[in-house]
């Protein structure tokens, strides 16, 4: 479908393209494409231009109706989204639960709205909750998850060998799978060891040296 296309052009990474994504998804939705609207107002609030750009109003106008209906799990995923980005994390996660409880196992965006569920949970001091969440994703092989989980583990000054060792798992993860900051990350976890008898300090030096390698997209192998 039109819809579709716009979704394949979304993921090639330049302007022109995303440009294009934006024109087939806007045309969709003035005739009524309740997925074409959806797609482009999520895409408006992820780019942090939602309620910027003149032009595309009627589209936005068109998605909060959906909204407002509160029936619409994918809707109100995006919404979520929305005031998640502008700090109103109890507000975001009321609009997230309801989401999970509508939509039930299989509506499309269940996992990003987990992930923006376990994100406000972080932010909000909600750990528990939020690492519950975040862990499970990650289990399931959401990448994003990881890295809101590392984040999360540092921000509560997480100790014990063996959360660091599944925390350095889970960064090699998420940069194995495209997230190469992880690769930088890695680098300055090992930098900042301390003396455990497993390896040397030139050893870790070593392997940070070969992280932050690999962290350089422009190395070659």
């Amino acid at each position: 479908s039109i819809h579709e296309v716009g979704c394949i052009m979304r993921h090639i990474h330049s302007k022109s393209a995303t440009a294009f994504a934006m024109a087939i998804w806007s045309s969709a939705s003035e005739k009524g494409h309740r997925a074409a609207t959806l797609s482009l107002a999520r895409h408006l609030i992820q780019s942090g231009i939602y309620g910027r750009v003149p032009h595309l109003r009627g589209v936005e106008a068109r998605y909060k109706q959906l909204v407002r209906g509160g029936e619409d799990a994918d809707a109100l995923t995006a919404e979520g989204e929305l005031l998640f980005e502008q700090a109103r994390y109890e507000g975001a996660a009321t609009l997230l639960r309801r989401a999970l409880r509508i939509g039930g196992q299989d509506f499309p965006w269940r996992a990003h709205c987990e992930l923006c569920l376990g994100k406000a949970y972080a932010r909000m001091g909600r750990t528990e909750e939020a690492e519950e969440v975040l862990r499970r994703l990650g289990d399931e092989g959401m990448v994003e998850a990881d890295v809101e989980l590392v984040n999360l583990w540092a921000r509560n000054c997480m100790q014990g060998n063996e959360a660091e060792q599944e925390a350095e798992q889970r960064m090699y993860t998420a940069a194995c799978h495209g997230k190469s900051d992880m690769f930088t990350r890695l680098a300055e976890e090992e930098l900042d060891k301390k003396d455990d008898g497993e390896r040397t300090a030139e050893e870790r030096r070593l392997w940070a040296t070969e992280w932050s390698r690999l962290a350089d997209q422009r190395a070659e192998y």
